[in-house]
């Protein structure tokens, strides 16, 4: 596998050709439009109040640096832009109006790289991108960003999880890979790949500030194939476990300690759910070619477009028979979906079940399947899709 392409964090300043700039404003607060941007950086301008702003935005995901406007003399508005600026992981510029050295120090201390007045001055807004830029290309190194890649089930038995752990398993042979159990009600990764491992997702939701790549690596525990797995609580636990911030910030730590972070999510949508798709670099929605698949993906997809999520996403139709006669066939499934199935995976039931009941990754159970050629195709097509 070829190396994954480089990121912000990797590429040194005077490279970083297109600087993504996602400004947020108060629609409230009296203010200019913004000026047009300096050459080498285009903006994506979001209207909210910052006690509204959710961070797992995918504009916010996808851009370099994010300007927020701040209320300086506000304490509880200061506190909302320190933990903002704690959360992300690209740099935050503080825009204020009636800005005094004081208000200056404040929002440095609160994790701004910088500050603006506002209304916004081109000149001085150059001059902040590009302290920036400077903060972008020394930001500590943490190894390679690793790419995210979640997978859905339409329905229940479609299979994703068991693809998702097949696919962990051959990415492992080419890249570090780790496989997150998200399913905290019924995660079955480890059950899956037959472990049982001391440490899962419960430790990183208890490290709290802890939490750190670092840790996440020390946590994931290792299959045999050299899949790095998250396991889901041992037991069930209520939904609201997690949030999304929390999400945010495991995909992001998982990220830096992986070159390909695969997560299987549940089958209800949440929002931190939600997050995970936010934060992911492409997805897979798993279905079958039965009614109440197709029906169902149709469905997660109306969801996945009424939330405007621009994560590219991909249908994988599992269990198809490539040799014998079958009562809905692909050009079926495309009028169900409005739109054409992007990978089929064999229908292989006994080498699957083999594989699962053993723990174990295909090829050790049984060697060059229809099954998992069609998995490495998928892993190739994906692989283009997250390096462009």
């Amino acid at each position: 596998m070829s190396a994954l392409p480089p990121t912000a964090t990797e590429v040194p300043a005077d490279r970083l050709r297109t600087l993504r700039v996602a400004l947020v404003l108060d629609p409230a607060a009296p203010t200019s439009a913004p000026p047009e941007l300096p050459s080498g950086a285009n903006l994506h301008l979001h209207l909210v109040p910052l006690d509204a702003l959710d961070p797992t935005l995918p504009f916010l995901r996808q851009a370099d640096v994010l300007i927020v406007e701040v209320a300086a003399g506000d304490a509880a508005a200061l506190a909302t832009f320190a933990r903002i600026a704690a959360e992300q992981p690209r740099p935050v510029i503080a825009a204020a109006h009636a800005l005094s050295p004081g208000a200056m120090r404040a929002l440095m201390r609160a994790g701004a790289v910088d500050v603006v007045a506002l209304p916004l001055d081109a000149a001085e807004l150059d001059d902040a991108l590009l302290t920036a830029r400077d903060a972008i290309a020394n930001r500590p190194q943490t190894g390679a960003k690793g790419r995210v890649i979640s997978f859905m089930r339409a329905v229940g038995g479609a299979g994703a999880t068991a693809l998702a752990c097949q696919t962990g398993c051959l990415w492992a042979a080419r890249a570090s890979t780790c496989l997150i159990d998200l399913d905290v009600q019924f995660g079955a990764v480890a059950l899956y790949l037959d472990m049982q491992p001391p440490l899962g997702l419960l430790d990183l939701v208890d490290a709290g500030e802890r939490l750190d790549h670092t840790l996440f690596a020390t946590i994931a525990a290792r299959h045999a194939s050299g899949l790095a797995v998250v396991a889901a609580p041992p037991e069930m636990v209520p939904l609201d476990l997690l949030t999304p911030a929390f999400v945010a910030q495991l995909l992001t730590f998982a990220a830096q300690a992986f070159e390909v972070v695969l997560v299987d999510l549940p089958a209800a949508w949440t929002s931190w759910s939600l997050a995970a798709l936010a934060h992911s670099d492409a997805a897979c929605l798993i279905t079958t070619l039965s009614v109440p698949g197709l029906r169902q993906a149709r469905r997660q997809l109306d969801l996945v477009e009424a939330n405007e999520l621009t994560v590219p996403l991909k249908i994988v139709v599992n269990r198809v028979p490539k040799t014998v006669f079958r009562t809905i066939d692909l050009g079926d499934s495309e009028k169900a979906l409005r739109r054409k199935a992007d990978y089929t995976i064999a229908n292989d039931w006994a080498t699957m079940s083999s594989a699962i009941d053993q723990g174990r990754a295909l090829a050790a159970v049984r060697t060059k399947t229809k099954v998992e050629g069609d998995l490495k195709q998928l892993i190739a097509g994906l692989t283009q899709v997250i390096a462009a």
